[in-house]
């Protein structure tokens, strides 16, 4: 959707779990990156009680609907989003090192 309205998109192989990420689960989640005005934002609306709004992809922590959330650069593409302790879930990894152009090309 966002592409056929004019944005710029990324999809990137993730993982949704704890840390450390266990190495069978990567691709259990597809992260979409919005890029505009040369930065980058994650757009993950399927999260349940995750972030509702985009947020940019750069380390930072913050606060939305009484939960608290983090974003921290792992290194070599990876980045990993914290949730709330009292989430749902613990988080999700991903790897923005690559990318595909559609969602089926992570079919295997």
């Amino acid at each position: 959707l966002l592409r056929c309205l004019g944005f710029s998109i990324s999809l990137h192989c993730g993982s949704c779990g704890p840390e450390p990420t266990d190495p069978n689960k990567w691709g259990n989640h597809v992260v979409c990156l919005v890029h505009i005005d040369g930065r980058a934002y994650v757009s993950d609306v399927g999260l349940g009680d995750g972030p509702r709004r985009p947020f940019a992809l750069q380390e930072a922590s913050w606060c939305e609907d009484g939960f608290s959330f983090r974003l921290e650069d792992r290194g070599s593409g990876v980045w990993r989003w914290v949730h709330d302790a009292a989430g749902s879930f613990a988080g999700f990894s991903m790897d923005v090192s690559s990318s595909v152009r559609a969602v089926h090309e992570f079919e295997r």
